[in-house]
């Protein structure tokens, strides 16, 4: 998801469209091999927003803190902002679109063995993992 601190904006019109974002200083997760550029979904819809940031960093908190300081716009996922969100240091960016997906996938040896204490932990991450991950009571997992 996209965030910024709310007086990042300081007054001027927030973004409609992700066009609306390129325009505004970026904050940016460096993976060797990836471009500068959001890939932002809403439903079936893709979106490739280039980004010009003014950090780069592959630290997440310490974009989490640039972000908060009001340093530009930055995506991250939504658990690792759900604090700042609910005390009002940090607000969503294009409500409707998500940026990026990530999964969680749990291996786990093929076949009818299966122990029992496998299958429990299995049950576990299933009922509670989303609430942890949830924003305002939406999950944001698939």
């Amino acid at each position: 998801m996209l965030f910024s601190s709310p007086d990042f904006f300081d007054g001027a019109k927030l973004p409609e469209a992700p066009e609306d974002v390129a325009e505004r200083r970026s904050l940016f997760m460096v993976r060797e091999g990836v471009p500068y550029e959001w890939m932002l979904r809403r439903g079936d819809t893709l979106r490739t927003v280039r980004v010009s940031p003014v950090l780069m960093t592959s630290c997440m908190l310490t974009l989490k803190d640039a972000a908060i300081a009001g340093l530009g716009i930055v995506a991250l996922p939504g658990y690792v902002c759900k604090e700042e969100l609910a005390d009002g240091r940090l607000m969503r960016v294009l409500h409707e679109w998500t940026c990026g997906d990530a999964q969680l996938t749990a291996l786990v040896p093929y076949g009818q063995n299966q122990l029992p204490s496998v299958r429990a932990l299995l049950d576990f991450l299933v009922q509670e993992v989303p609430p942890v991950l949830a924003i305002d009571g939406v999950s944001t997992v698939g």
